[in-house]
């Protein structure tokens, strides 16, 4: 898999997010985990790993890539899960945003097209998830999945609001962001969404733990 940037949160991050909702966390760590996996091309290879002890995650994999359900002991089981990926319709829409690398970085990075671009993530990305791990890479959509907040400062508050539903991590970044626990949580509703997760998970220290020491390694 070509390389596709993601963003960690750092401890200070984690540790701050913890007084907002612990549940809430877990779900965003178990989401970064999973992207972490997949863009490590990693994927369900190796079980023995701790965080794929982690049932969430290896079902975020799951929900994502079909083509790894074989190696999931729940997953490959559950009829309600098959009949949901078998009705899913991939959007069409996003394939739209592949032309962007043959443009010039003054185009990318035009505002008129920084805005449709981001309309159409905030769209389309909960029906087709697989999108932000498959795209052909360009600067601009590298930079919105890296969470380059700099580059997107300038544009009007509903804009940002529709890039912490692409990734929550802005939440933690824009420095003049009012109620930023409010959009974190704003966020978090549509992001988790494209893994599959609901609020009912039940977070533990010890799976905690295994997902925050699994985004720090190497």
């Amino acid at each position: 898999m070509q390389h596709r940037p993601m963003y960690i949160p750092t401890d200070e991050e984690i540790e701050y997010l913890n007084h907002i909702d612990t549940n809430m966390v877990y779900n965003y760590l178990v989401t970064k985990s999973i992207e972490k996996l997949i863009l490590e091309a990693k994927f369900l290879r190796d079980l023995s790993m701790p965080v794929l002890t982690i049932d969430e995650v290896v079902h975020g994999v799951c929900f994502i890539f079909p083509e790894e359900i074989y190696a999931s002991e729940n997953d490959k089981y559950d009829v309600t899960f098959c009949h949901q990926l078998l009705t899913r319709k991939p959007s069409i829409a996003l394939k739209k945003l592949n032309s962007l690398h043959t443009f010039a970085p003054s185009v990318q990075y035009n505002t008129q097209i920084m805005q449709t671009t981001i309309d159409l993530l905030d769209q389309e990305l909960v029906n087709d998830p697989k999108y932000r791990f498959t795209y052909t890479e360009n600067l601009l959509l590298n930079a919105i999945f890296a969470i380059d907040y700099e580059k997107f400062i300038s544009l009007s508050t509903d804009y940002l609001l529709k890039l912490i539903k692409i990734d929550p991590s802005y939440a933690l970044k824009f420095p003049d962001l009012k109620d930023r626990d409010y959009f974190f949580k704003i966020g978090m509703e549509k992001y988790q969404q494209r893994f599959d997760l609901t609020e009912d998970n039940q977070c533990s220290d010890e799976n905690t733990k295994k997902l925050i020491k699994y985004l720090h390694s190497k």
